[in-house]
């Protein structure tokens, strides 16, 4: 059912993003191409592997599962071809 559109919505701080790099994460441990848009590039740091800390090594081992950091592979768009990244447009014309 992931080949479907469907809303993440909430209030801020409800957790949106992260539910969403969560998804792409898992999708792309598994190789499947994933293109995520956010305009503030909040989910960004996907592409680095994350640090392990007291809290982590601590939910890691009440859950019983051994936490690797992993960054995922990422490349960068810049709308209207501002920004870093490869320049991306909208090439649609309106009357």
């Amino acid at each position: 059912m992931l080949n479907r559109h469907g809303p993440v919505a909430g209030a801020t701080g409800t957790g949106k993003t992260r539910t969403l790099r969560l998804i792409a994460e898992r999708l792309a441990a598994q190789g499947v191409p994933v293109f995520l848009a956010d305009v503030e590039g909040d989910p960004s740091g996907i592409s680095a592997p994350g640090a392990a800390n007291g809290l982590v090594r601590g939910r890691a081992a009440e859950v019983g599962r051994k936490w690797t950091a992993t960054g995922f592979p990422a490349e960068f768009y810049a709308l209207g071809g501002l920004g870093h990244g490869i320049p991306l447009r909208d090439s649609s014309r309106r009357s």
